[in-house]
């Protein structure tokens, strides 16, 4: 299996898991983030699945925006994501340590490419992946805490807000 390949399944597994976890979440909150996580996978996949056909593009995914709302409204009512028996906690886990293999391997795939196209198209995946790590992070924090997220700023740096 090259590295294209590598990649494209792993986005599918990340597709897969996101889209799994998504339904299994009783809280709309929750289900509505990982199913924007699944999207983004599958987008990914497509852009790889260009880039073996020597036609890829980078389009950013602008499904994020206005996240910070969500949270804010949940924070405002008093309620936080359910998190039954730590399910979600664990899909949130599991997503960072998915997130944290993409990005490396995006990573390691722009430093390795000579291309300037491709390596363009590897750090924007990159970027995204690391998007979805600390999106991921932030709500997890926010399970444990949901005042936290509000208060922190890097909502803004990542542009959940917008």
């Amino acid at each position: 299996m090259d590295i294209l390949d590598y990649a494209i399944q792993m986005e599918r597994d990340g597709y897969e898991f996101y889209l799994q976890s998504a339904q299994k979440q009783k809280d709309e909150a929750a289900r509505r983030m990982l199913e924007i996580l699944a999207d983004d996978e599958k987008r990914h996949e497509e852009i790889l699945k260009g880039m073996r056909q020597g036609k890829a593009s980078m389009i950013a995914s602008k499904k994020f925006a206005g996240i910070k709302n969500v949270f804010q409204k949940l924070a405002a009512a008093k309620q936080p994501f359910i998190n039954e028996n730590g399910c979600l906690s664990d899909v949130l886990r599991q997503g960072v340590q998915i997130e944290a293999r993409s990005v490396e391997l995006y990573r390691k795939n722009a430093a390795k490419t000579a291309d300037a196209a491709e390596k363009e198209i590897w750090q924007k995946l990159q970027a995204e992946e690391e998007k979805h790590k600390k999106l991921l992070e932030l709500t997890l924090e926010y399970v444990d805490n949901p005042q936290t997220i509000l208060e922190n700023a890097e909502f803004l740096f990542y542009g959940y807000d917008r």
